[in-house]
């Protein structure tokens, strides 16, 4: 799991980030019926499906998550080729003014 985000004692959001589309990976199935309450994402750099698995996780394109966050992001294709699989490190910006 790439991010968790925490509020009080207990997950608020997960997130696992994979490059292209891939099954849902099973430490991503086990989180989540551990905190079933906590809204959980599989999202893939480069992948185009979109769907909620049985077990509430929303597999999706990372621009489908990031596009209610307040953060810019270029697309992987116009971002330096020295960035590598972690582009979104390299070219995501806050717009945020709270953060």
């Amino acid at each position: 799991m790439e991010f968790v985000i925490v509020e009080g004692r207990g997950p608020r959001l997960m997130v696992e980030c994979k490059w292209t589309d891939t099954e849902v990976d099973r430490s991503v199935r086990y989180l989540k019926a551990r905190f079933p309450k906590c809204e959980t994402w599989q999202v893939s750099a480069v992948g185009t499906k979109d769907y909620v698995t049985p077990e509430g996780i929303r597999v999706a394109p990372a621009m489908q998550l990031l596009r209610g966050t307040g953060v810019a992001v270029s697309s992987p294709t116009s971002c330096p080729a020295n960035v590598g699989t972690s582009w979104t490190a390299g070219c995501a910006t806050s717009t945020r003014s709270d953060t």
